[in-house]
């Protein structure tokens, strides 16, 4: 073999692997694509569900009039306390009166998170959204089991706003939302890629809401 051919082949083998190496960073980036487009979709889902199963259930709960009130009503028997619907937690907003952030929560402030959440998974806001994330929930108690694909419980908050004017403070309970005040969900994820075009380690901060009127 002549001196000639043997440096073609070795500069085929350096093509070879530096093509190959552009290849599979390409192809970690564009699963990096498919992973965030689908965890950004499955807040998005979380979050119209419990919105829209908070305009109903909280309209219903928050209900003065008989004969949603009684200590007989599911509204009402929640917790062995008796406490209503909004005054419960997972349903009552962290934040008070002030909206929610349009961006990554501050976990612990104005949100709930996940991993850490003591809420009913059966009968709140956030358990919906825990149910709509965790395909084998059957506890009323939010201890995660099969999440979907690629999703961690540690990396999901919450936040409920409801219309402002449905608060006043030193009433029991405090919020007490009216049929056609709006009641909004923001469900927050932090994405972390594996890699590839992106980098590695590098994270995007996820937020996706909903809002429906309380029926």
């Amino acid at each position: 073999m002549g001196r000639a051919e043997r440096g073609e082949n070795g500069q085929t083998l350096v093509e070879f692997a530096i093509i190959s190496l552009l290849l599979m960073m390409l192809t970690v980036g564009l699963v990096d694509v498919g992973r965030a487009f689908y965890q950004y979709n499955e807040i998005a889902n979380a979050a119209g569900m419990s919105a829209r199963w908070a305009s109903v259930q909280g309209g219903m709960c928050a209900d003065t009039q008989t004969p949603y009130e009684t200590t007989a009503d599911w509204c009402n028997t929640l917790t062995s306390s008796g406490t209503k619907f909004w005054a419960t937690r997972g349903n009552y907003p962290l934040q008070g009166t002030s909206n929610c952030s349009t961006s990554f929560g501050t976990v612990g402030t104005d949100s709930y998170q996940l991993s850490d959440s003591t809420a009913n998974a059966a009968t709140t806001v956030v358990g919906t959204v825990f149910r709509r994330l965790d395909t084998t929930s059957t506890s009323n108690s939010i201890s995660p089991g099969n999440w979907l694909a690629g999703l961690d419980p540690r990396f999901t908050s919450v936040c409920i706003q409801l219309s402002s004017d449905a608060y006043k403070a030193g009433r029991s309970p405090a919020w007490q939302p009216s049929q056609g005040d709006v009641v909004s969900v923001f469900v927050y994820y932090h994405f972390v890629a594996l890699g590839g075009v992106f980098g590695h380690n590098l994270t995007l901060n996820m937020s996706a809401s909903s809002r429906y009127n309380v029926e």
